[in-house]
């Protein structure tokens, strides 16, 4: 598995499975502390070659998270996952901005196993 980064603001870890085309989702409530996200956001996947991401973005509507925890409008940034491989760990960091114009990075652990 890649080395998790440490200097990040927002950190999540999820089990997938390879026939999961779905899209992801990072809350960065908490550090955005009343700041919301603006602009696009960017999704880098480690190792590449395999798993891609697209369609990233900042969530234009709330929703509820996998957790039963509601997100509000702008908090988070969602992305679509394919072509992840069976026993593979991705590291997908992400980097947005705030509406103070700071950048703000969160990094999502993915492993992807057997359903």
């Amino acid at each position: 598995m890649p080395e998790p980064k440490t200097d990040v603001s927002a950190v999540d870890d999820i089990t997938i499975h390879t026939s999961d085309n779905r899209t992801l989702s990072l809350d960065f409530t908490t550090p955005l502390n009343g700041r919301t996200l603006t602009g696009t956001p960017t999704a880098t996947v480690e190792p590449s070659g395999s798993m891609s991401t697209n369609t990233v973005a900042v969530n234009s509507a709330a929703y509820t998270d996998r957790n039963g925890d509601m997100v509000a409008a702008s908090k988070a940034v969602t992305y679509k996952v394919s072509g992840q491989v069976e026993g593979q760990d991705y590291i997908v960091t992400i980097v947005a901005t705030d509406s103070e114009s700071e950048t703000i990075v969160g990094v999502q652990h993915i492993k992807c196993r057997k359903r």
